[in-house]
């Protein structure tokens, strides 16, 4: 049998190999400059997580103004267009009622009889031609070119005499213009 001594001796053989495996199965501790007390603890420290709240914020606050900008922009060229909107309907509202005043200005006068058409016009310039000829005892145009086809046919039934022919010709022109000139050329 083995004596105490040597007992003894594979004992703290045994104590040192389990000592070894036990540092063995352990990780080194690796020790750093400026490394904190607390070596257990991981991640960044407090100084790098405000550093990167700090860095968040800001471009959360940056991303905001940029949208709020944006947002402003768009609300002005919307109100810009809503604007241009309105004023073109001003304008058109404006021409409208300028058009129907003119309309209704127009229809009045011709109710009234001072408006008149081309057509109204040039029949009144020529019963106003008639009707000074005739009182200044000129012949008729019209009554000289009736005359004249009555001498080219033959006919002998043109009267020579001036004073039957004028009173005719007058009634014959008065009758023939529209009753609205009548009062325009001071006959009635």
């Amino acid at each position: 049998m083995a004596t105490i001594s040597e007992n003894v001796q594979v004992e703290e053989k045994k104590k040192v190999s389990s000592a070894e495996q036990a540092k063995k199965s352990q990780k080194p501790k690796v020790v750093t400059k400026g490394a904190s007390k607390d070596a257990s603890k991981k991640g960044p420290g407090k100084k790098a997580i405000a550093a990167m709240q700090e860095a968040i914020k800001k471009q959360k606050e940056e991303e905001e103004k940029v949208r709020f900008e944006e947002e402003e922009k768009i609300r002005k060229l919307e109100e810009a267009e809503e604007a241009k909107r309105l004023q073109a309907q001003r304008e058109r509202e404006r021409k409208e009622k300028k058009k129907q005043r003119d309309k209704e200005r127009k229809q009045k006068l011709k109710a009234e009889g001072k408006i008149l058409s081309a057509k109204q016009k040039f029949e009144r310039e020529r019963a106003q031609t008639l009707l000074n000829s005739l009182k200044q005892g000129v012949p008729i145009i019209s009554e000289v070119k009736i005359e004249e086809k009555h001498e080219e046919h033959g006919d002998a039934e043109v009267d020579s005499s001036s004073s039957d022919s004028d009173s005719e010709t007058t009634d014959t022109l008065l009758t023939s213009l529209p009753k609205v000139y009548l009062p325009l050329l001071g006959v009635i």
